[in-house]
């Protein structure tokens, strides 16, 4: 049975893989056509995850400048407080 043909029961390759699987068994240059089907997914593969970190990139920009306001407001409201008991007293 040609892997190309075997049915798979959790379509774990997407059909343009199997196509391509199939014709490099066809054209008898399994190897090449799967060289192939390895660079494609690589390259896939790198063009999501630069697409995610530039995404993800400012929501981590607002959630860290969120942490040091609340760390500096945390340092600096105390010292206030301080200021104000001083002097009123």
């Amino acid at each position: 049975m040609a892997l190309s043909i075997q049915r798979h029961p959790h379509d774990i390759f997407p059909p343009n893989v199997l196509k391509m699987i199939q014709v490099g068994e066809d054209a008898g240059a399994m190897d090449d056509m799967l060289k192939e089907i390895g660079d494609m997914t690589d390259a896939e593969v790198q063009d999501r995850v630069l697409k995610l970190t530039a995404t993800l990139e400012p929501l981590i920009t607002v959630i860290m400048g969120v942490f040091i306001l609340t760390l500096a407001l945390a340092i600096f409201l105390p010292i206030g407080d301080m200021y104000e008991a001083l002097s009123t007293s």
